[in-house]
C-alpha cells in the first residue's frame, strides 16, 4: 500500500469519505453536507457540500470554496460555476495560463504547417473533451483559420476539436482502481 493509500484511508475513516450514493443523497435530503476523497496521484483532495459550517471537516481542515479557488492539475482547470438554469455545476476547462501557451503556439504556426498536421495536434492535445474545453480550443481554432485566411491558405476543419472524451470514475476506492 503507498503513502497515498494509507493517507487516503484514513481520510476516508475520518471523514466518512466512502458513503455510498444512496446514504450521501440521503444526508444531503436531511439538510447533511457530505464529503468525498479525489486523488491523483500523490494529491488528495477533499469536497464537500453545503451546508459548510456543519460538517466537523471545515472546523479541522483549511478548506477553500471551489468557487472562489480553482483546483489546477494536469493543465486543467476545476472549478464551480452558476449555469443557465441557476444551480451551481461543476467546470472543466483548460487553465488559463496553459491555454495562453497553447493558442500563442498555434496562432504561432498556423501559416507554416499544413492543415492536416494542424488538425492532427489539435485531436492529440492532452485536455479532456468538456464543453468548455471544446470552446476553448473552437477559439483558438478560429484564430488560427483566420491567420491562414490572411495568407490565402485553406481553414481547418473544426471537427478535429469534437474528439470526445473518455468516460472514467473518479470516485474509485483502492481495491476498485487495482
Amino acid at each position: 500500500m503507498t503513502n497515498a493509500a494509507k493517507i487516503a484511508g484514513k481520510i476516508s475513516k475520518k471523514y466518512d469519505t466512502d458513503l455510498s450514493r444512496f446514504q450521501r443523497a440521503r444526508r444531503k435530503q436531511n439538510g447533511h453536507s457530505t464529503v468525498r476523497a479525489i486523488r491523483f496521484g500523490e494529491v488528495a483532495y477533499l469536497l464537500a457540500t453545503p451546508p459548510l459550517d456543519e460538517h466537523k471537516i471545515f472546523h479541522e481542515e483549511q478548506m477553500r470554496d471551489l468557487r472562489d479557488y480553482p483546483i489546477h492539475i494536469a493543465g486543467h482547470s476545476i472549478s464551480i460555476k452558476r449555469g443557465a438554469d441557476g444551480k451551481w455545476h461543476g467546470s472543466v476547462r483548460i487553465s488559463r495560463e496553459r491555454f495562453l501557451d497553447v493558442r500563442a503556439y498555434f496562432i504561432e504556426t498556423a501559416t507554416k504547417r499544413s492543415e492536416e498536421s494542424i488538425e492532427k495536434e489539435l485531436r492529440e492535445l492532452p485536455f479532456q473533451r468538456f464543453e468548455p474545453v471544446k470552446w476553448q480550443l473552437w477559439r483558438i481554432l478560429k484564430r488560427v483559420n483566420e491567420a491562414r485566411h490572411k495568407q490565402g491558405l485553406s481553414p481547418v476543419d473544426k471537427a478535429c476539436v469534437q474528439v470526445g472524451r473518455k468516460p472514467m470514475k473518479v470516485f474509485v476506492n483502492e481495491r476498485e482502481a487495482a
